[in-house]
């Protein structure tokens, strides 16, 4: 079970941080969804963003009656790196000068700007600070011959951590209002890798300056949308117009001449309800938290606590805020829609709201029956014989946090136990998914939903897939991987971190997680093997065989659609579909 905050962001300080011809420190702008450039905070009515010549003559030829419909342009500011007696790097905007140059030893004859409210700075590896910090730590990613730059006075580590600082006291916010954008600090991050891999001497920067749209919003709702059925311009390279052709044909762009590509969501804090090998998932998420610059919070289940449950035992964290929370079945895939679920919960104000979808057999499931207009939930049947509704629960709902005092801190069921008595009380409704959804519980579903994940891949991000001999069709591989020689690996299959795949091995449609072995010349197909498996040589392996960790087949074995649990050795062939315990 998942289950996510919403965010509320605050407002920053009123002024820049500043002082007179010190400069202005600047901080990623946390609401940027799309867009590669790093989009900066230079104070609360402005940011800027690296000067591009093309839009510059743009927002300085612009015809007086388009100025209403686009952002004001307020000019050029000079951008450098800086370094403070704290060991902290700042990007720091001064007043720019027609052709100025900057040599390295004028940086200490300048005075360093103020902070006047807020400090979100890169920070040397392994130095300390006094200030509470927010670990939204993120690798600057740079080629061998950039990792010799060094900035003036700090050199800047290829690997070093990047804390941003949490606003003061006189901001007026607590710690837990401010959260941080993944893809502005995506953004930040390869534009801070970029300036850096340039930057062997002294450099300044020119970074245009726009007004803040967005500054009078307290919640504001942004969107990154492109328009048109055609994205590339007459002077694009061949490769740069047939890239930009193939999204526009696999998008929205082709069909309707819009599509979305980033969307703010508003969710600051996810709580994860763990309990078998929950240390290797935290693990995992520490490095995710740093990533997405979010909270990530493991509950840990003693005991198994049903669906429900779960909730009660993570009451504190539900309870840190009123506002409401997603919970999300993991074993579903779908189109989410956070922000039109949302408004929904918003519109009709009660307790709870779930998202429902359409089936073709309703016998097989719990339907929902609800009315057509509102939503409003009447009961649940279970698996009914005849027909009242094609409509089931798609495993994700949003809550308020009074449903909390519904539930005990023992095992209990939400589906049978709590939303039938809120659906009587006319405190839930039921909202429609219009996308795909999927339930991905079982192994063959699993494998199922791998195999769409591996398709949008390839539709959205091809270059994350792998090619190689012996590859076919979508295969991702962990860097880590090795792949022997002589090998057929694809379609459909996934190589997690240290596996090992030797020569003359078959594998399709199958998942091998991190650190398995599969010996020379055995098969595989449709199957998950688990960490730390070891198959042996000329193995044959299908029929949605797992292998749970750390599960030994010896060589020259058959399983067919064998379950085997962990820490077992195989000596003997499964011929007929079995758990072995």
């Amino acid at each position: 079970m998942c289950v996510c905050q919403t965010m509320e962001v605050g407002q920053y300080g009123k002024n820049a941080s500043r002082a007179g011809d010190r400069g202005v420190l600047l901080e990623p702008f946390i609401h940027q969804v799309g867009g590669h450039s790093s989009m900066m905070r230079y104070d609360d009515h402005t940011v800027c963003k690296p000067l591009i010549s093309r839009e510059q003559r743009f927002y300085e030829s612009l015809p007086p009656e388009m100025k209403e419909f686009t952002p004001e342009y307020k000019g050029v500011v000079s951008v450098c790196f800086e370094g403070d007696s704290d060991g902290y790097i700042n990007l720091v905007a001064y007043p720019y000068v027609e052709s100025e140059t900057v040599e390295q030893d004028d940086t200490p004859e300048r005075e360093q700007p103020r902070r006047k409210h807020s400090r979100r700075s890169l920070h040397r590896s392994g130095s300390g600070s006094d200030h509470k910090e927010e670990k939204a730590s993120l690798s600057l990613e740079t080629s061998e011959s950039s990792q010799e730059a060094k900035s003036p006075k700090v050199e800047l580590h290829s690997h070093s951590e990047v804390p941003f600082q949490m606003l003061d006291g006189n901001s007026g916010l607590s710690s837990e209002k401010i959260s941080h954008n993944p893809w502005s600090l995506r953004c930040h991050k390869q534009q801070l890798s970029r300036m850096r891999s340039e930057s062997k001497d002294r450099k300044l920067y020119k970074f245009l300056l726009l007004e803040n749209v967005v500054h009078h919003f307290k919640y504001p709702c942004v969107l990154d949308l492109k328009m048109g059925t055609r994205q590339h311009g007459d002077d694009a390279s061949a490769e740069k117009a047939a890239r930009q052709m193939r999204k526009c044909e696999q998008s929205t762009s082709a069909t309707l001449g819009v599509r979305v590509c980033g969307m703010q969501a508003g969710v600051d804090h996810v709580i994860l309800a763990v309990s078998y090998m929950s240390q290797v998932l935290e693990k995992e998420m520490k490095a995710q938290e740093q990533r997405l610059g979010i909270r990530i919070s493991m509950s840990h289940e003693e005991e198994p606590l049903g669906t429900a449950g779960p909730l009660a035992l993570a009451r504190d964290l539900l309870s840190e805020t009123a506002d409401p929370f997603f919970v999300l079945n993991s074993d579903v895939i779908c189109d989410f829609p956070f922000q039109a679920m949302v408004q929904f919960h918003r519109h009709h104000g009660q307790e709870g709201s779930i998202l429902v979808t359409k089936v073709e057999e309703p016998s097989k499931y719990g339907v929902v029956v609800c009315e057509a207009d509102t939503g409003r939930i009447h009961r649940f049947v279970e698996k009914p014989q005849v027909f009242v509704s094609n409509k089931i629960n798609a495993g994700m709902y949003i809550l308020s946090p009074a449903v909390l005092r519904r539930i005990q801190l023992q095992p209990t069921s939400i589906e049978k136990e709590v939303f039938p008595i809120m659906a009587k009380e006319g405190q839930l409704y039921a909202m429609e998914l219009q996308g795909f959804w999927m339930d991905i519980g079982q192994p063959k579903d699993f494998l199922t939903g791998m195999c769409l994940f591996l398709q949008s891949l390839r539709q959205k991000h091809p270059e994350r897939l792998y090619s190689g001999p012996g590859i076919v069709g979508n295969v991702l591989v962990d860097p880590s991987a090795r792949i022997g020689q002589n090998c057929s690996i694809g379609p459909n299959v996934s190589l997690g971190p240290g596996v090992v795949v030797e020569d003359g091995v078959c594998i399709r449609r199958c998942t091998v997680l991190r650190d398995a072995r599969i010996r020379s010349h055995s098969w595989l197909e449709s199957c998950i093997v688990g960490w730390r498996c070891r198959v042996g040589q000329w193995v044959r392996m299908e029929n949605v065989t797992v292998l749970g960790e750390d599960v030994i087949v010896n060589d020259e074995l058959y399983l067919n659609g064998a379950s085997v649990l962990p820490h077992k050795s195989i000596g003997e062939s499964v011929p007929e579909p079995r758990i072995i315990m």
